[in-house]
């Protein structure tokens, strides 16, 4: 598993191998005060993603770790041709790139703070 970090994200990159696949999972906001309305900005938020989802996890600290996740599957993924390459390199950029526009939105609406490096494996807790 590797971990990335940015701007206001974090993200865990791993490899899962049954069925073989790569997961990017970013951090849009950790403990989150948990609410209807930010149940319904999630549900809106997905209808208008290009790639990924976002969901929110109950955390055992209290509140909801709102994630977004990627999933790109295996099999066709090879190391050798760079164009395949190129598309998973762009998929989590873009990952994380929502993740920070989406998580600036919740922050200010919702409360939470965002996803530093030391909580980012609270994302697949």
């Amino acid at each position: 598993m590797w971990l990335l970090s940015r701007d206001e994200t974090s993200a865990l990159v791993g490899v899962v191998t049954d069925p073989l696949q790569v997961r990017v999972t970013a951090g849009c906001a950790i403990g989150v005060p948990e609410s209807p309305g930010l149940y319904r900005t999630l549900s809106a938020a997905n209808s208008g993603l290009v790639v990924g989802r976002v969901y929110g996890v109950d955390n055992s600290a209290g509140g909801v770790n709102v994630v977004m996740q990627e999933i790109i599957m295996g099999a066709p993924l090879s190391f050798d041709h760079f164009p395949v390459m190129q598309d998973m390199v762009s998929r989590v950029s873009t990952v994380m790139n929502a993740a920070v526009r989406l998580g600036t939105d919740l922050r200010k609406e919702f409360g939470g703070r965002w996803c530093a490096p030391d909580l980012a494996y609270a994302l697949i807790d």
